[in-house]
């Protein structure tokens, strides 16, 4: 018997989904940007891109290298409401169940159809049906590198098929057109934010095999808008508003309202901002350096735009950006004398954050519901990390044996101050600085000491929490765990943490997990850009509903 977690349809996406950041948040009294007006149907929203948007794009859910604007096509079975990821609804999905074990989840698709492309019959988008879901889930299992490890691995069957063993995942079964049953391989109490994640969205097998690997650039989803022109040379990207699409607004009126999305090309920040200023176009990020010329704080502490912005019919919005940070991972494979004493990568931990900036926990952001504890974590102390190589008997580093350090050549621009410091102790270390590609080769092979890397905050990048902190099992693949962390009580806690359906228990459970790789210190924060609020123009006649998201299902324009 399966208990019900049915949910009414709500608001077609309630997703914080824009082209200008994946994620955001209102700040303020609503009346700043949004209004009670009765939306209208009609016209063009204009939005600035820059050059990496419209030359490298790739609008696949399984290689998403633009995601806002591949949100705009795709949808998934269920989505997140808020920044924090915490109000989930409905989606493709127009509810779900439970089994009491937790071991079975079963969805119940809505009446959508895809865009309406050549790959189907008569060019007519047919109905989504379950086994739709199941050739994306499938797909993007074997296609992403993280598909299993994200996703995947919650399911029956999923490791079987990724490796080849199976034609298909045991646990994912049509009971019908439009019911799903999924069957899960333990109880995850998280299974249903896994759902959420962008990768999931739901594909037609049809356009997938027509196009191939053009289909990146020919994408066909069930989303609000549908790709109609894609002009590299024109610097121009535009959507069409899709007539199949599902979504209502409160009153049963369809979405989206607007008839297109046109994302432009411009050079930089500056000149798209401008270009909002002059009226021609809808919306832009504020440059940090020009923030202090065109806003001031009001008495309440609210950010206002100065006089002359204002009167020139703007509005200024702000969200936070996604958390992202540089992690350093030791790899606990390697039989050095960093491995066997855990003082030689604490002193490591004690310089490579910057000076003066508080300490940093291995979570890029704080538990939900747990106060953060600021108070652990690294922290710049040279001279405790001088001490510390003392007490090992390495005084200065002497007689320390030199650290390859794995990284790739992005990320080295952002760590090498960390680097320096590091050098500075006393320790040698060498740079092998590799492309992506070649990263997951020599992660397999283990041929490093160190590994320094971009980390996305779970909130932002993974589904759950629990997906951040699979990274450290013992079971997980070394391109996963690149520390080679193995910690029967890690995965233990790891166990519990899946079934665990109690908040405040769960949360508890997830500090220990972080208080065992702060302990071990075998996987550091370095840098951090959270908490990181942005700035956003916004003309009056671009009008945003919802709960203050900016979201362009349900923007509208005085047209």
């Amino acid at each position: 018997m399966l208990k019900a977690r049915s949910f009414r349809s709500l608001l077609a996406g309630g997703l914080c989904l824009s082209l200008l950041f994946s994620s955001c948040q209102r700040e303020g009294r609503r009346g700043a940007f949004a209004n009670e007006a009765e939306p209208r149907y009609g016209g063009t929203l204009i939005v600035p891109i820059f050059s990496s948007a419209i030359t490298r794009a790739r609008l696949d859910p399984v290689v998403p290298s633009y995601e806002p604007i591949a949100t705009m096509i795709f949808d998934r079975l269920a989505a997140t409401e808020d920044q924090a990821g915490e109000r989930i609804v409905p989606s493709l999905a127009e509810s779900w169940e439970e089994s009491p074990d937790g071991l079975v989840w079963r969805f119940r698709l809505r009446e959508a159809r895809f865009q309406d492309d050549d790959c189907f019959a008569g060019g007519i988008g047919r109905r989504v049906r379950a086994d739709d879901v199941i050739y994306s889930w499938q797909r993007m299992i074997r296609a992403l590198p993280a598909g299993y490890h994200y996703f995947g691995r919650f399911i029956a069957g999923a490791l079987e098929y990724r490796d080849g063993r199976a034609d298909a995942i045991s646990g994912l079964r049509a009971l019908d057109e439009r019911t799903l049953e999924v069957h899960l391989v333990a109880p995850f109490v998280g299974f249903i934010r896994a759902v959420t994640w962008f990768p999931t969205s739901i594909v037609p097998r049809e356009a997938v095999e027509r196009y191939g690997e053009d289909f990146s650039k020919h994408p066909v989803g069930t989303g609000a808008f549908r790709l109609v022109e894609w002009d590299v040379n024109g610097g121009r990207i535009t959507l069409a508003r899709n007539p199949n699409y599902w979504g209502r607004d409160p009153q049963g009126r369809p979405l989206p309202y607007l008839n297109e999305i046109r994302y432009v090309l411009y050079p930089n920040q500056t000149t798209a901002f401008q270009a909002v200023v002059n009226g021609r176009a809808h919306m832009a990020p504020v440059p940090a350096d020009l923030l202090d010329k065109i806003a001031e704080r009001d008495s309440s502490g609210e950010l206002r735009l100065r006089d002359e912005y204002a009167a020139r019919d703007l509005h200024l919005i702000s969200y936070r950006s996604p958390a992202l940070g540089y992690g350093l991972y030791f790899n606990m494979d390697r039989r050095t004398p960093f491995t066997r004493d855990v003082r030689l990568r604490q002193a490591i931990g004690y310089v490579v954050r910057p000076p003066g900036e508080s300490p940093l926990r291995p979570l890029l952001r704080p538990v939900p519901g747990v106060p953060p504890q600021d108070d652990k974590g690294f922290y710049y102390d040279p001279e405790r990390a001088r001490a510390l190589l003392r007490e090992a008997g390495y005084p200065e580093g002497h007689g320390l044996p030199a650290l390859r350090l794995l990284i790739n050549p992005a990320t080295r621009v952002q760590s090498l101050d960390s680097i320096e410091r590091v050098r500075e102790l006393g320790i040698e270390v060498e740079e092998i600085v590799v492309n992506s590609i070649e990263t997951e080769d020599l992660l397999r092979k283990g041929d490093y000491d160190l590994y320094i890397a971009s980390v996305r905050s779970w909130g932002d990048l993974y589904p759950d929490v629990t997906s951040l902190l699979a990274r450290f099992l013992s079971a997980a693949p070394p391109e996963e765990n690149a520390a080679r962390y193995r910690n029967p009580r890690f995965d233990a806690l790891f166990t519990r943490i899946m079934a665990e359906k109690d908040e405040s228990r769960r949360h508890s459970l997830v500090l220990q997990m972080e208080e065992m790789l702060l302990q071990d210190a075998v996987f550091i924060m370095i840098r951090t850009s959270l908490p990181d609020y942005q700035y956003v123009a916004l003309r009056r006649e671009a009008h945003v509903r919802g709960d203050g998201n900016i979201n362009f299902r349900t923007t509208w324009l005085e047209v």
